[in-house]
């Protein structure tokens, strides 16, 4: 458990950038519940969703610096919202998964050549005794988009993307579960990155900006 609540390198909950918001975020919650929806939903809707940007660069993934961004992707706004939790003594981690998602905008599609995220992130969060899965990638302007809703977590239920959207179209295939983790395992991500999607493909994210 003390791994979940302790800084690391991506997960720096000691940054006092990060400490400063989650206090006020949560500031007036008694319940811890409540709070950590607070995170949850700043997380999701102040951070806006963004695949582009150099992958190669390991400080994008640092919480303190998407924080400071206001924008990333699915990993980068997993690792901030854990580091938010960390810093109310709420235990979190990354998850992570191999995902289909055919909803996706056909620029992106372009740019992967493929409808597969290998590594899609999610958080797990441990409360009243129980870990709990949630998922703050999509920001409510990407959802109205892609019109699909927003995912929502109270806090008592895990919060992923559905397998269809409310109208019946196929939206997420979980593919692979790759595990869950203390901190981002940075290098190994980008080497199945590589391996994966191709370096062309990679480099025309950082140049997608």
């Amino acid at each position: 458990m003390d791994a979940f609540l302790k800084p690391t390198y991506f997960i720096d909950c000691d940054d006092p950038k990060i400490i400063a918001v989650a206090k006020n975020l949560t500031r007036g919650h008694i319940n811890k519940k409540d709070a950590v929806v607070a995170l949850f939903r700043f997380a999701r809707d102040e951070i806006q969703y963004n695949p582009y940007g150099s992958v190669y660069e390991q400080s994008r993934y640092k919480a303190s610096k998407v924080l400071e961004r206001q924008n990333g992707y699915c990993i980068q706004k997993a690792t901030l919202l854990a580091a938010l939790l960390r810093a109310i003594s709420v235990p979190a981690g990354p998850v992570f998964c191999d995902i289909r998602n055919p909803l996706i905008p056909q620029k992106l599609r372009d740019t992967m050549l493929s409808e597969t995220f290998i590594f899609h992130c999610y958080n797990t969060i441990f409360m009243d005794s129980v870990w709990r899965n949630a998922v703050c990638a999509f920001d409510r302007n990407t959802c109205d988009r892609l019109n699909i809703p927003p995912v929502e977590f109270n806090g008592e239920e895990d919060a992923l993307f559905p397998l269809q959207t409310a109208d019946g179209r196929q939206f997420i295939t979980y593919l692979n579960h790759r595990g869950t983790y203390d901190d981002v395992p940075f290098e190994h991500i980008i080497k199945e990155f590589r391996s994966f999607y191709g370096e062309a493909v990679l480099e025309d994210f950082a140049n997608s900006l």
